[in-house]
């Protein structure tokens, strides 16, 4: 991440915490930071966990990095809230709070459980920051491989930190600049949506829908904003991929990513693979591994569609067949 984004994240700590920080020398390297109440204080760089020290070394011995206190967790837990808990019920509910430049941090505590759902977290023991980067000019090989003459229905796979919201964001913008494009920001990591204003790049023509469920969001922009298309990230669930075959059905092609950290993964999945049964979805990105963020790994089409798959929701009726063909791109 550029240095100057990294110094605005760390405000958010403590002074112990922030002076240690403040000395780190691969900042531009960073990905995560992690809070554990009376652990060693960590950062993720490239897929590996390393530990800092009181005067911002690095060493990937837990046993001379700096402790971090409970108070030091709860001075970072106001700050992320804008010392106001109560209007961050919504967020701690789903158990991350996304901070201004689209970055997100994870909790985790004792949860709060009413009426069989959780409504909060108290009792907060652990914080993991995790940074985003706006990396303009990641999805140029995308961009060349796969929409040089049509733009078609894509999904981006990789496991976690493997860079799909980076490069989505990035697709989106390129995409934004020549099409009529619907963003369905849920998270508020893509665009980064401060008082109505993206702060993000994501495109001349992207319309935003900032903290919209994904099912919620890509309705009202098809009824709205007559999208040519919708970008959305991290789907999964039933609702989400009913969501989306409405979107197939209307017109408007879907841009959308997804947990996979492999092809063979995607058969896991199964409301997922429902929509590659169709052809919703007519090519999938592997991105690479944590050590390679934003790096892509394969791009395969899906060559044919499963004839006994009416839509999404009848998915669960027939099981997971293979329907579906991934060949690989040249």
């Amino acid at each position: 991440m550029e240095e100057k984004n990294f110094d605005r994240l760390i405000l958010y700590f403590s002074d112990k915490i922030r002076s240690a920080l403040e000395k780190v020398s691969i900042k531009d390297q960073i990905q995560e930071i992690r809070l554990r109440a009376e652990k060693p204080l960590s950062v993720t760089s490239f897929g590996k966990e390393l530990f800092i020290t009181e005067n911002g070394g690095i060493s990937s011995s837990p046993s001379i990095g700096l402790i971090v206190g409970k108070r030091d967790v709860d001075y970072s837990f106001k700050a992320v809230c804008e010392y106001s808990v109560h209007s961050f019920q919504k967020e701690l509910s789903q158990g991350y709070i996304t901070l201004p430049g689209g970055h997100r941090v994870g909790l985790c505590g004792s949860a709060v459980i009413k009426d069989g759902k959780m409504e909060t977290i108290k009792h907060i023991s652990g914080m993991n920051f995790r940074i985003a980067n706006e990396v303009k000019g990641c999805a140029d090989e995308i961009m060349k491989i796969l929409f040089n003459s049509k733009i078609a229905g894509t999904l981006i796979i990789g496991p976690p930190l493997s860079g799909k919201t980076t490069v989505l964001r990035d697709l989106c913008r390129q995409l934004g600049n020549l099409r009529k494009v619907s963003l369905i920001d849920e998270r508020g990591e893509i665009a980064s949506v401060y008082q109505g204003i993206p702060q993000n790049d994501v495109g001349i023509c992207t319309d935003v829908f900032d903290g919209y469920q994904k099912e919620d969001g890509m309705a009202a922009a098809i009824r709205a904003m007559s999208p040519e298309i919708i970008v959305v990230d991290e789907i999964g669930g039933l609702n989400d991929c009913m969501a989306i075959e409405r979107c197939s059905n209307a017109g408007v092609v879907v841009i959308a990513s997804a947990h996979a950290g492999s092809f063979e993964e995607l058969d896991e999945r199964k409301h997922i693979k429902a929509l590659l049964d169709q052809r919703i979805f007519s090519q999938v990105v592997l991105l690479g591994n944590r050590e390679k963020p934003g790096v892509i790994k394969d791009i395969k089409e899906v060559q044919r569609h499963a004839e006994n798959i009416r839509n999404a929701a009848d998915y669960h009726n027939y099981g997971a067949d293979g329907n579906y063909i991934l060949k690989k791109v040249n």
